[in-house]
């Protein structure tokens, strides 16, 4: 399992960024895609998860993020790179769990 260190450090990186969701106006969603990513993360530590899950999270964080696309790059002002930083943590997610899941598919 040679993604065990890396997903050991996204684990916690996604759990960090659920937490800090505290104060955000729409809380909920955010904290839901960072938490299922710690969580998917932490449990490929420990052993084999379904390829099917990780890349189930990664299509949402996708679909999430191409909504986001047209306010990130038309936005004004702190607006937009509020939407820019948000797209940006949903291409984190994105990326991540496709690569596990690619990578949990092939092993």
């Amino acid at each position: 399992m040679p993604l065990r260190i890396p997903n050991a450090i996204f684990s916690l990186l996604f759990g960090y960024a659920t937490v800090v969701q505290y104060n955000d106006p729409d809380v909920l969603p955010w904290l839901l895609i960072y938490f299922a990513a710690a969580v998917i993360c932490g449990i490929s530590v420990l052993r084999r998860i379904p390829w099917r899950i990780p890349l189930a999270v990664g299509v949402i964080a996708a679909l999430w993020m191409a909504t986001l696309i047209p306010e990130a790059f038309g936005g004004d002002g702190f607006s937009g790179n509020e939407v820019q930083r948000e797209s940006g943590g949903l291409l984190v997610v994105w990326t991540w769990m496709i690569l596990l899941a690619l990578r949990t598919r092939r092993v």
